[in-house]
């Protein structure tokens, strides 16, 4: 099944999205696309009951499914934490953010996103984060975000060996070319071609500012149609927020694949 949506969803700026009436934007959100990839989790560990609150208004969808991205403070701080730490830790995001949305039968995965400056170094201690995410019964998925670890073939090793999933990007460091993970699941993140931004420091979210042209999105969508047949599920996700540049491009990436829109038992859900 292909799954397409955002990396985040409550932006004050994606006015041509919701509009300037006053509505719930997880519920709106939920009517348009099938998977929302949570980013405020690598920031800080929700309460578990915010996490049942979103799975509350997202259950009359049919097969929706989060992905949620693991904090920053486990992944861009492994190799100084113990392996006894980040047992505990995992166990403890599993518990508030995890769980509650196993059980609500609404959980893709957990995203992990390794620091800029991680090298060969970091691929033993990821890979015991992969298995313990995978232990605490969860599906994973890596992102290098690393020059020194983009091509890693030990890092690929590792990621199978764990059974975790590498994502596949699309920035101005490496375009999307093919999904990752042939007879597994394909986790893609388009984060935009912002050029001039991408590598400036200070700038901030503005580096994600990028619409992405009708023929850039169905080369992208070629590409992962040419290889669908390889693929479980297929996870695909804007990342290109500011200015509502995700939604906009991951509904016309929707036209072009022709996904079809949310199901749900309610006539409305906003």
């Amino acid at each position: 099944m292909i799954r397409i949506g955002c990396s985040g969803y409550y932006y004050d700026d994606w006015t041509s999205f919701y509009g300037r009436e006053k509505r719930d934007r997880l519920n709106y959100y939920a009517s348009v696309f099938s998977t929302l990839e949570i980013n405020s989790t690598f920031y800080a560990v929700p309460p578990r009951k915010n996490v049942t609150g979103w799975t509350k208004k997202t259950a009359a969808v049919e097969d929706f499914r989060y992905t949620l991205k693991l904090p920053k403070d486990i992944s861009h701080r492994l190799v100084q934490l113990t392996e006894d730490e980040i047992s505990l830790k995992v166990k403890e995001f599993t518990s508030k953010c995890m769980e509650p949305i196993r059980e609500a039968g609404q959980l893709g995965g957990v995203l992990v996103q390794l620091p800029p400056w991680a090298d060969s170094g970091w691929i033993k201690k990821a890979g015991y984060l992969l298995q313990e995410i995978s232990a605490n019964g969860s599906t994973s998925f890596l992102e290098a975000r690393s020059s020194s670890l983009d091509n890693s073939d030990e890092l690929r090793r590792m990621v199978q060996d764990a059974g975790s999933n590498m994502v596949s990007v699309d920035s101005p460091v490496s375009e999307f070319k093919r999904p990752d993970n042939p007879g597994r699941i394909a986790y893609v993140r388009l984060h935009g071609r912002n050029y001039s931004l991408w590598d400036q420091k200070n700038v901030g979210l503005s580096r994600y500012s990028y619409d992405y042209s009708e023929k850039e999105l169905i080369t992208i969508s070629q590409n992962i149609m040419r290889e669908k047949d390889s693929f479980g599920d297929i996870y695909i996700f804007f990342n290109n927020h500011p200015g509502g540049g995700a939604p906009k491009n991951a509904i016309s990436m929707m036209e072009l694949m022709h996904a079809s829109r949310p199901k749900s038992s309610q006539s409305q859900l906003f």
